[in-house]
């Protein structure tokens, strides 16, 4: 289970301000205390299931496929989504502002990941995001665009954008990072900042202007990890909302091909249940044949007998977590 959040803070959606409720985890290896290896700038994002449906950061398979990760190293984020939690607004239909409300973290999580890099790791290896969701939220992660276009939004934003507040508010938090590292290197006895959401300096506000692109900026490597993903289901969305049939009938909007060449390009695990009850399992194993067999492929799907959608079968739960675990550990292990 997912100990307390190292530090929680709220966010601007790129698609229309709308504020975000985050958490951020650091790997124990943050700590000068910790026997656990130095970080090696990894970082994951994992993303929850449907809001109306319940679905928010605290979910359970959540919380757990999280856990392993911040356990191996990772420097873990969770978000809400509008609608979900303490975040504002309300779920879409379409799943549009939703996929940029995945975006303003990812923006948020590699600025801050960069503020934390000392020059000195200049000459490494990029390090891995991995971008992950579980059920709609690993829907939303396979709309979203490749990670250099994704980024675009923050190169040099205008002052007045929100993603140029999203990026300020990532180097102040990183920069109060650096500090408290720095005061836990003189004194074993320093106590930890407030979590509260006031950390990002308000000196850090252009008054005008566009913001400076990011001297030494290093892309990472991106990677998708998708859980019981609802691929194509954007119709069913009303049917999980128990709205009425005729809404459910709605053609869905045409992916960005480029959201699904990502995949594809890209290391990507994909595990499923064959009882899943949101998703024909057909359709399922036909969506991972036709990526697993494109040319030079990295997109590999599993399916786990007798899983369905919520992992609650006898043993299923441990076989995903098997997989999922070798997949993710043998990322971060690959640097």
């Amino acid at each position: 289970m997912l100990p307390q959040p190292s530090f929680t803070l709220t966010i601007p959606s790129v698609h229309d301000g709308t504020p975000l409720e985050c958490r951020i985890y650091h790997p124990a290896s943050f700590s000068r205390s910790s026997p656990a290896a130095p970080w090696k700038r990894h970082a994951a994002i994992f993303a929850h299931p449907y809001a109306p449906l319940g679905g928010s950061f605290d979910d359970g398979i959540v919380d757990i496929v999280a856990a392993q990760l911040l356990r191996k190293g990772y420097l873990l984020g969770t978000f809400n989504f509008r609608g979900a939690g303490q975040s504002g607004g309300r779920t879409s239909w379409t799943a549009r502002p939703e996929r940029d409300d995945y975006i303003s973290f990812v923006g948020f999580m590699v600025h801050y990941v960069h503020g934390l890099v000392s020059s000195g790791d200049a000459d490494q290896q990029p390090p891995v995001l991995l971008m992950a969701g579980y059920s709609y939220g690993a829907m939303i992660t396979t709309q979203l665009p490749p990670l250099k276009d994704l980024l675009e939004f923050f190169f040099s934003p205008g002052s007045g954008l929100h993603a140029a507040q999203i990026r300020l508010r990532a180097e102040g938090w990183a920069e109060k990072q650096r500090r408290h590292i720095l005061r836990e290197a003189q004194s074993q006895h320093t106590t930890p900042d407030s979590t509260s959401d006031s950390a990002s300096p308000s000196r850090l506000v252009p008054a005008n202007g566009r913001l400076s692109p990011i001297s030494g900026f290093t892309m990472p490597r991106p990677a998708y990890l998708l859980v019981s993903p609802l691929q194509g289901l954007v119709t069913h969305l009303a049917t999980m909302s128990l709205m009425p049939s005729i809404l459910a009938r709605r053609r869905p909007p045409q992916q960005d091909p480029s959201a699904e060449a990502k995949l594809v390009q890209n290391p990507t695990l994909a595990v499923f249940g064959d009882c899943d009850i949101f998703v024909p399992v057909g359709k399922l194993r036909a969506w991972v044949a036709r990526l697993s067999s494109q040319p030079a492929s990295h997109f590999r799907g599993h399916e786990i007998p007798s899983a369905g959608h919520f992992w609650a079968e006898e043993g299923v739960l441990h076989a995903m977590l098997d997989l999922v675990c070798d997949f993710t550990y043998t990322l971060y292990d690959g640097n």
